[in-house]
């Protein structure tokens, strides 16, 4: 029987995601309630696995909506509210993504 999983608020934490996702099978759903990126380091690779996993309902949290109006609009106010926040490592790791514009969009549509 598959079992449904409720979370949020994991902000880049690798380790957590990763002991968490060990008891989770891949038929079960999973209710994330945003906030996967900022603060840690993990943030954009945890983020990216939970919007492209079966089964997975996103949910968009205050931090996703900081990084969209911040890639969005690019200005100083947009950018510094989520740097402030913790973003800047985000955003660092999705610039070295070639696909972060396809993942952007996801979000920006949930």
């Amino acid at each position: 029987m598959n079992e449904v999983w409720a979370f949020s608020d994991i902000h880049g934490q690798g380790e957590l995601f990763n002991k968490l996702m060990k008891n989770i099978n891949p038929e079960d759903i999973i209710y994330f309630l945003g906030d996967a990126i900022d603060r840690g380091p993990d943030g954009w690779e945890i983020l990216k696995e939970l919007i492209n996993r079966p089964n997975t309902f996103y949910l968009m949290g205050n931090h996703e909506d900081m990084m969209c109006d911040a890639i969005e609009d690019e200005s100083y106010y947009s950018t510094s509210l989520w740097y402030s926040n913790g973003g800047a490592i985000t955003h660092e790791a999705l610039l070295k993504d070639n696909n972060y514009n396809t993942i952007i969009h996801k979000i920006k549509n949930l």
